[in-house]
């Protein structure tokens, strides 16, 4: 049997500060891409390398971008404080809960503000977040914030 889920009931909040604080729920998110840290390869290759083949040890990790669509309401509370947020630079506290109630919470500041108008569906936006540090993966959280 599996244990798959569809992602209906995934949620995003940003706090009103750069630690848990006061949430705000990002409203008609239609899709969430959490953090995609990746590790950095630093070349340790030298002269001796076995068949003049690289080698590589694991550097830093980079933590990456977060990023959410959501249908977009011109003018907008939402838009309003994403937009604002850009602008300010400010880091911020945010929360992914997913369906099972696990929360992803990362610091991150807003990197752009992307909106798509076509003529014949809905208008969209898409917000990038630059993530500052690690991601913190609690699994099965109680309630949301």
């Amino acid at each position: 049997m599996t244990n798959a889920m569809i992602g209906y009931q995934t949620q995003i909040f940003v706090s009103d500060q750069n630690s848990p604080g006061l949430f705000t729920q990002i409203q008609e998110v239609i899709e969430v891409t959490p953090p995609n840290a990746q590790s950095d390869d630093v070349d340790a290759t030298h002269f001796t390398s076995p068949n003049r083949t690289r080698e590589y040890i694991q550097g830093l990790i980079e933590p990456g971008e977060a990023s959410f669509g959501m249908n977009r309401v011109p003018g907008g509370t939402t838009e309003v404080l994403l937009q604002g947020l850009q602008t300010s630079g400010a880091l911020r506290f945010w929360r992914i809960l997913w369906p099972n109630n696990t929360t992803w919470d990362f610091s991150a500041y807003v990197k752009g503000y992307e909106i798509s108008s076509p003529i014949d569906d809905r208008i969209t936006a898409t917000c990038t977040l630059k993530v500052n540090g690690s991601t913190t993966v609690t699994i099965g959280s109680p309630t949301p914030p």
